[in-house]
């Protein structure tokens, strides 16, 4: 037959040391404070319930500058797949008067300009024209013929297009395209 512990039991020693050192030492423990509201500002009413539900910040959960700082980035790579790269991301913590040991948080987005793309240029292509290239990308252009708007820049059509570059080498024969680098 198998003992008391083996069926989920405890002796009494086991409940004696659980009593008098680790429930002690839990209790002293400091956590952290609990977010009570999470709020944005500088964004319009649709956007945010969009990037609330992108960051899954819960009411009630422990804050820390993890959760701080990743959210922060998330922001940025929210906005950055709609072509505002610069986008500058802060966040307010404050006390909540009402109960202790709770706070609200808001984080403070400046979006920015939107990147607008003026030219694209090729360096190193010496077999395929730069105009056959850029035919090659679907989704990025550069400037169109209104000078005062320019193509927007979304990250994701920008790394599908790059592989539409590499896709069309390969059909001219050229199996061992590769992009050395890109910048922005």
């Amino acid at each position: 037959t198998a003992g008391n512990h083996a069926r989920g039991h405890l002796n009494q020693r086991q409940i004696d040391v659980i009593q008098q050192e680790a429930l002690p030492r839990l209790h002293q423990q400091n956590f952290g404070p609990r977010v009570y509201n999470w709020n944005v500002e500088g964004i319009r009413k649709g956007q945010k319930s969009d990037l609330f539900e992108t960051l899954n910040l819960k009411k009630g959960r422990e804050l820390s500058d993890f959760i701080l700082n990743s959210s922060k980035e998330a922001i940025r790579k929210y906005f950055r797949e709609k072509g505002f790269y610069n986008t500058e991301v802060s966040y307010r913590v404050e006390n909540d008067s009402t109960l202790e040991n709770v706070v609200n948080v808001t984080f403070v987005i400046n979006r920015n300009r939107r990147v607008k793309i003026g030219d694209i240029v090729f360096d190193g292509n010496e077999a395929i024209s730069d105009r056959q290239l850029r035919g090659a990308m679907k989704k990025t252009h550069r400037k169109s013929i209104n000078f005062l708007r320019g193509a927007k820049l979304k990250e994701k059509e920008y790394e599908t297009d790059k592989e539409n570059v590499i896709d069309y080498y390969n059909s001219k024969g050229y199996r061992n395209a590769t992009i050395i680098s890109d910048s922005i």
